[in-house]
């Protein structure tokens, strides 16, 4: 397989991974509208332990991870956020 269509299945699994998990917690939030207090501590709190999975996963180091969240929450939530290759 090409080196791009890797990439490019690559993409298409994240994708469906996001949106499956942006299903579940959007499903939580109707349920439950007090969580929404919690979402930007709940999103400072994980990504440190988000970026220690990646880095794992993808075999890449750690410190090749932004230090902070460079996304809002608002961003992390929309459906085809980040865009994959085109």
């Amino acid at each position: 397989m090409a080196s791009n269509q890797v990439v490019q299945n690559f993409h298409m699994v994240i994708d469906f991974s996001l949106k499956k998990e942006r299903a579940i917690v959007k499903r939580l939030l109707m349920k439950k509208t007090s969580l929404y207090g919690l979402l930007d501590e709940s999103l400072l709190e994980c990504y440190p332990i988000a970026c220690r999975d990646a880095s794992r996963e993808l075999e890449i180091p750690e410190d090749e991870f932004p230090d902070t969240n460079p996304w809002t929450m608002e961003q992390i939530m929309t459906d085809g956020y980040p865009s994959g290759p085109e």
